[in-house]
């Protein structure tokens, strides 16, 4: 993760170079999602952005099964710790964070957010599932992704990225062209 950010490897050894740069990191972002805190994650994104439930929802096609997922041994994970201790340094510093936006939230709170997020989310998969549970079936996220309303929750990250793009790209180029015209 460090490296994603821009960390130097040649600096991985020195807490002191890590410490600061991790700081830094807590004081760029306003909010650090957690992934095995996704529904609270999305809970105080929605604050922030003062987005409504509906912008919220999405749709996991590419998770694992629970039956596919190994558990590590205390060794195993140990281990890990170790090798990759200066991103276990970058995560528990920012969990902490990300646990303290939780709790000045408000823990009553947010079990009631991700009620309602679990609510609005259920009920436009409903529609877009046509009643089934879990999008397995191909041919179902083929159907959603004919589907004006349920389009873009079918798509994977690259083509839902892709999507953005040609929307902002379009969006760029209109304000260039009135911005052309007023000249």
């Amino acid at each position: 993760m460090l490296f994603d950010l821009g960390f130097p490897v040649k600096d991985f050894g020195k807490e002191n170079k890590l410490k600061d740069f991790v700081d830094g990191v807590e004081k760029k972002f306003d909010l650090v999602m957690i992934k095995e805190k996704m529904e609270e994650s999305i809970v105080l994104l929605k604050h922030l952005l003062c987005w409504e439930y509906k912008d919220l929802v999405y749709l996991k096609l590419n998770s694992r099964a629970q039956n596919e997922k190994k558990k590590l041994s205390v060794n195993q994970a140990d281990k890990l710790r170790k090798w990759l201790k200066a991103d276990n340094y970058l995560y528990m510093k920012l969990r902490a964070v990300f646990d303290r936006k939780v709790e000045q939230f408000g823990y009553k709170k947010m079990e009631e957010e991700k009620k309602k997020l679990s609510s609005v989310t259920k009920q436009i998969m409903e529609g877009c599932l046509s009643g089934k549970k879990k999008p397995a079936d191909e041919n179902l996220i083929q159907e959603m992704r004919k589907s004006a309303g349920c389009r873009l929750f079918a798509l994977d990250e690259y083509s839902f990225l892709d999507e953005i793009k040609i929307a902002q790209w379009k969006r760029a180029d209109k304000k260039e062209l009135q911005s052309v015209g007023s000249r």
